[in-house]
């Protein structure tokens, strides 16, 4: 899979990247099973961008620079953020469809806050307790 786009809406409340490699094999899975795409089509306000790199040495790929530019350190990485470009919450790893559904109903609700990326309140690099429930474990 190609950086991508797979769907832009006019009514936008939140982006959602996925960073992955084809060299990675949970990256594989999530693409796979479609993962990303069920999410995206059951959410018609949700823009979805999927960076996937063919091999994580060549700096030349758009999808290694934008992973660079998202100091992303694990793949594959799901990054929800604000239309402008503010980060609400990021997950590594392995992802389920139900998890991806948990952060967008967060995400939802820190919009509706108004409180954006507040790292106390999602952006769970600290908190490996959400990335286990996310994942099953």
């Amino acid at each position: 899979m190609k950086n991508v786009v797979i769907r832009k809406t006019k009514n936008v409340k939140m982006r959602v990247l996925k960073f992955g490699s084809n060299e990675c094999g949970p990256c594989r899975e999530l693409a796979r099973r479609k993962t990303m795409e069920v999410f995206a089509n059951k959410h018609p306000d949700v823009e979805l961008i999927v960076h996937n790199s063919k091999t994580m040495e060549d700096e030349k790929d758009p999808a290694n620079q934008a992973m660079d530019e998202y100091e992303i350190k694990a793949l594959p990485t799901v990054v929800f953020e604000t239309p402008e470009g503010e980060e609400l919450f990021r997950d590594a790893g392995a992802i389920t469809l139900a998890a991806l559904e948990e952060m967008y109903e967060e995400a939802i609700e820190a919009l509706e806050e108004g409180n954006g990326g507040d790292d106390d309140e999602g952006n769970d690099d600290d908190d490996d307790d959400d990335d286990d429930e996310r994942r099953g474990g």
